[in-house]
């Protein structure tokens, strides 16, 4: 249990989705990106800035989403110039927040060629 008294989230019940644009409403601008700790320091290690995750998730489509989670969650496909990145988000439509994640460049060995299914 959290301090909030909500179940440990288990393994997400991955739902693959279609090549979606994001809806309408996730990337309003009084929407309020939130960065955890962690999103933090993978980004410096990976070379990505905060321009470069707006950039994705402003054309960048749904391509999995999170079930089973304590709130919505979903991994957006994007390219910022060139490079392809990853982004996973939660959705806090009640605080306008879409809280940060991860953001990644997704591997080739687990991706197949366009990025948006995994591998089996």
């Amino acid at each position: 249990m959290t301090q909030a008294g909500l179940p440990l989230p288990t393994r997400p019940n991955i739902q693959t989705v279609g090549p979606e644009p994001l809806e309408p409403g996730i990337l309003r601008t009084s929407v309020k990106n939130i960065y955890r700790i962690h999103t933090i320091q993978r980004m410096f290690e990976r070379g990505i800035s905060t321009a470069d995750v707006r950039a994705v998730l402003e054309s960048g489509r749904t391509i999995e989403t999170y079930a089973d989670t304590y709130t919505p969650a979903r991994l957006v496909l994007g390219r910022c110039g060139k490079r392809v990145l990853h982004v996973v988000l939660a959705e806090n439509s009640a605080d306008g927040e879409a809280i940060i994640v991860t953001v990644y460049q997704p591997k080739r060995g687990r991706w197949e060629a366009d990025f948006e299914r995994r591998k089996v």
